[in-house]
């Protein structure tokens, strides 16, 4: 799941409202419930192919606790040029504006 190979097909609108209440806590919260969150965002964010947003959510989560372990495995997998599988696949890429695959 963390590198996007399982499920085959992601549900993007739980990931989606996830994402949502991630952010709202990230506002709310501090140290490392904040680089917790920060984290979950970032990898929401490429899983969706978004390297630039994953990249500055991680660099947040870096901020706010340094050594945050997962948050750093998931800034070195981003800076490697790593996509996730589910970005690469045509039938399981996530469409900002929803939709049935062409």
């Amino acid at each position: 799941m963390l590198l996007g190979l399982y499920p085959e097909n992601p549900d993007w609108r739980r990931l989606t409202s996830l994402d949502g209440v991630l952010a709202m806590l990230s506002r709310r919260s501090g140290g490392e419930a904040r680089a917790a969150t920060l984290t979950i965002r970032g990898w929401i964010q490429w899983c969706r192919g978004s390297g630039s947003f994953a990249r500055e959510l991680l660099s947040q989560a870096d901020a706010e606790q340094r050594g945050y372990r997962l948050a750093e495995l998931l800034a070195e997998v981003v800076r490697r040029g790593t996509v996730c599988g589910w970005a690469k696949s045509k039938s399981s890429a996530w469409r900002k504006f929803g939709g049935a695959v062409a």
